[in-house]
């Protein structure tokens, strides 16, 4: 998928509302005290990422690095917490039970991740002169941008929660973790390339001291400056 600034600030937009929403969904789900107001810190640093991201942010690795990162969360978040809710209220022998259901994503997640970012891409990314990042693998850049696997993920899980409102307490849970897990799983499955590829990138730029960055780096510049919130910057520095 090729990164220009539309796409860019669709992504970290989505991203980091989804993150924001989980993670106040789950601390208001188990009554923290004082959630209210981590919630309104969360969202001003969640909205500083945001603008670093999408205005000022020139290293794709960290930009894509960041972007999956907090997609991900929030999507072993959803799958997490109908089983820990469930625990936190529920005092019989179950909670055992829900104990290793709510972390089977958790573990299943992580070591299919560990794998794959570990062992070393197939399809080498596409680099251009300059340092530009065209796609983290030579078949997406031929390929046409298709529907986000992380959007269909979320909009699995939450239809499935929704489908097993009714049902048992313990069966929907099984039923919801289950879904999830299959649909984190098959998300690491799908990107294994682009996150080997991005494992790369971020390697070679390390050992080599290089930075990449996006292949419309030009279009993405020329609509930051156009924006109030650089104009912004630039009048406060």
């Amino acid at each position: 998928m090729h990164i220009n600034f539309t796409v860019m600030r669709r992504a970290a937009f989505g991203g980091l509302l989804f993150f924001y929403v989980m993670v106040t969904f789950v601390l208001s789900g188990f009554a923290m005290p004082h959630w209210q107001l981590f919630s309104v810190v969360l969202f001003i640093a969640l909205a500083w990422i945001f603008i670093y991201l999408v205005y000022f942010c020139e290293n794709y690795v960290r930009y894509v690095s960041i972007v999956f990162a907090v997609t991900m969360i929030s999507l072993l978040l959803l799958a997490c917490s109908l089983p820990a809710f469930a625990m936190a209220e529920d005092g019989t022998g179950e909670q055992i039970t829900r104990k290793v259901l709510a972390v089977t994503p958790i573990f299943s997640v992580g070591f299919l991740l560990l794998y794959v970012i570990s062992s070393e891409p197939r399809d080498m990314p596409l680099i251009v002169p300059g340092n530009r990042i065209q796609s983290l693998t030579q078949k997406d850049a031929q390929a046409p941008t298709k529907t986000s696997p992380f959007f269909i993920g979320g909009a699995s899980v939450s239809t499935g929660s929704m489908i097993t409102g009714k049902l048992d307490g313990l069966i929907a849970e099984a039923i919801i973790v289950a879904l999830g897990t299959f649909v984190l799983v098959s998300i690491v499955f799908i990107c294994r390339e682009s996150l080997r590829g991005l494992r790369h990138l971020a390697r070679t730029s390390r050992d080599l001291e290089i930075t990449y960055t996006f292949y419309w780096i030009d279009e993405i510049r020329a609509a930051r400056r156009g924006s109030y919130v650089v104009r912004f910057a630039r009048w406060f520095r």
